[in-house]
């Protein structure tokens, strides 16, 4: 397997995604699993840690980084530095497949006992569990 460090756009798009559910009140009701990281961290404090858990696993996959760089978006000849950045809101689908992405780049060594890979991992689920319930026929299909 592969790994990069994901574009600060894919980021951005997932702090701004969990910013518009924290707004929206999406994320009412029972405590969540990722509340405290996810929902009660400031945007540009949570973009940096996803950012820094992302390079993390990277540099898991690739021992030998230092001397062969990480693989992922450069500028000048630098890995691009991460930058928050005002995103308007993903749809949910583009939400959806960029928390798939950084979650599958983050699968390196250690990275998935960490608590925010864990909470990234449980929101990832839930929003499937919107995507589903938001679905035309799951409305049709009977309950009980």
């Amino acid at each position: 397997m592969s790994a990069f460090v994901v574009d600060n756009l894919i980021i951005n798009r997932i702090v701004a995604g969990i910013d518009y559910a924290k707004i929206n009140n999406e994320l009412n009701g029972p405590p969540r699993p990722y509340q405290e990281i996810l929902i009660d961290s400031e945007p540009d404090q949570l973009g940096l840690a996803l950012r820094e858990l992302n390079e993390g696993a990277v540099k898991q996959r690739y021992p030998d980084w230092i001397t062969s760089g990480l693989p992922g978006t450069y500028e000048g000849g630098q890995l691009q530095p991460y930058r928050y950045e005002w995103t308007p809101y993903p749809p949910i689908m583009q939400l959806y497949k960029d928390l798939a992405c950084l979650i599958y780049q983050c699968t390196e060594g250690d990275i998935p006992s960490d608590p925010l890979y864990k909470q990234l991992k449980d929101y990832y689920n839930d929003l499937a569990h919107t995507i589903i319930h938001r679905l035309p026929d799951f409305e049709k299909a009977e309950w009980g």
